[in-house]
């Protein structure tokens, strides 16, 4: 679930340890700061949190992978759009990315169409 390298985002589930100091002094508090952040990494994890992601998982950190049956993303939309289907989650079905349930865009859709029916109905019942 790698960004884009142009994406300036801090990653929520993985966990990789800073330098460790050269003064020995300072060693304490660096592993109380590694073992926090691994904490909240294995946090993210457990609760499945999904970072975006804005790159085909089967071209991810640049070289060329299959996704595992199974894998769940959550597509931007944009740079990765699956299908054309948009912004959601998807899982892999061995072949194809699959939309879980319906895609942000799609329910939005959805939701405006409605606004628009309810809309129409008040201006008419507003009318003698």
């Amino acid at each position: 679930m790698a960004n884009h390298p142009s994406k300036n985002i801090k990653s929520l589930n993985r966990w990789t340890a800073t330098p460790a100091p050269v003064n020995l002094d300072e060693v304490p508090n660096w592993i109380y700061r590694e073992l926090n952040r691994l904490s909240d990494a294995m946090f993210n994890v457990d609760i499945m949190r999904l970072e975006q992601t804005n790159v085909d998982p089967g071209t991810e950190r640049g070289r060329k992978q299959k996704p595992r049956d199974g894998d769940i993303r959550y597509a931007d939309g944009t740079n990765w759009n699956p299908n054309g289907q948009g912004q959601g989650i998807y899982w892999f079905d061995g072949t194809d990315w699959q939309p879980f349930g319906v895609s942000v865009s799609t329910r939005l859709d959805e939701i405006t169409q409605r606004l628009d029916s309810i809309e129409t109905t008040l201006i008419a019942l507003q009318q003698p």
